[in-house]
């Protein structure tokens, strides 16, 4: 539990169908919810939604960060790593960098979840430059660009 925790997620592919947007309105009663974006802040609590299953309906990047050091970048890659997996190994070096195929086409979810201890960072106050930063390195991971990594 934190004492302050964000979390966004962000369709950027195409809106949640009718389906997809229920299913994102029953992960958290207090988010804002809409067929291109979830957003919620807590204090005190954590959010406990389905965030692998918010990304494989529908929504395409999730940003999370706490300031007690947490931070993470999940970004759904629908056409999996479009890199050969020789490539890629010298890139999955620890804990920090996973990626988790789907059990069914070959797409999946690619997650970097450094950690840091509190007050090792600076404190987000403006989220939205690291949405779009996330969503600029999917775009780049998506094209095969992996300088960003």
């Amino acid at each position: 539990m934190s004492e302050y925790e964000y979390v966004a997620f962000q369709a950027v592919d195409g809106p949640l169908n009718d389906e997809q947007l229920e299913f994102a309105q029953r992960q958290s009663t207090r988010a804002t919810v809409s067929r291109w974006s979830l957003s919620v802040e807590y204090h005190y609590s954590s959010f406990r939604g389905d965030v692998n299953g918010l990304l494989q309906n529908g929504y395409d990047v999730y940003l999370h960060h706490s300031n007690y050091g947490s931070r993470e970048i999940r970004l759904r890659l629908p056409g999996g790593i479009p890199v050969p997996k020789s490539v890629w190994k010298k890139y999955v070096i620890g804990g920090n960098l996973c990626w988790k195929a789907d059990d069914k086409g070959g797409g999946g979810i690619l997650s970097l979840c450094p950690y840091y201890d509190s007050g090792e960072l600076d404190e987000i106050w403006e989220t939205q430059p690291s949405l779009d930063a996330a969503i600029s390195l999917r775009a780049r991971l998506m094209s095969g660009d992996l300088r960003a990594l």
